[in-house]
């Protein structure tokens, strides 16, 4: 018998786990990226995570785009304050850090300047 409640149990979370990531791919579809946690909502709150996901608002392309600005623009800052620790400690392994940073947002502000700065600073330090 406890074998039929495991098995049923096992049924019901798969059958969760299923539902919850449609919920995710809907809430993907409205414009929402992961930082919304739509899996996470759906799967452990159950009906109230649905509900909150079927709530949200479709986001429109100026809402994305604003979104990709500040995420491009938090990313940047992070690369610079890394790429400043690279020239207070003189590491071509920090410098490498801030290139791999800048480049997951090139064409934003100077970036390629900047990647050009650390390439040569790692240059430098060889």
């Amino acid at each position: 018998m406890i074998i039929i409640y495991m098995l049923f149990l096992a049924l019901l979370f798969f059958i969760q786990y299923k539902v919850a990531k449609m919920f995710e791919a809907i809430a993907f579809d409205k414009g929402y990226d992961k930082k919304a946690h739509p899996f996470a909502l759906c799967f452990w709150l159950g009906i109230i995570g649905y509900i909150y996901v079927a709530a949200m608002p479709k986001l429109t392309a100026t809402d994305i785009q604003e979104r990709t600005y500040r995420n491009a623009e938090e990313t940047y800052r992070r690369a610079v304050k890394i790429m400043k620790e690279g020239d207070e400690y003189n590491s071509a392994e920090v410098y490498k850090d801030a290139i791999k940073l800048f480049n997951t947002i090139t064409n934003h502000k100077d970036t390629n300047e900047l990647i050009a700065y650390c390439e040569r600073k790692i240059q430098e330090l060889k």
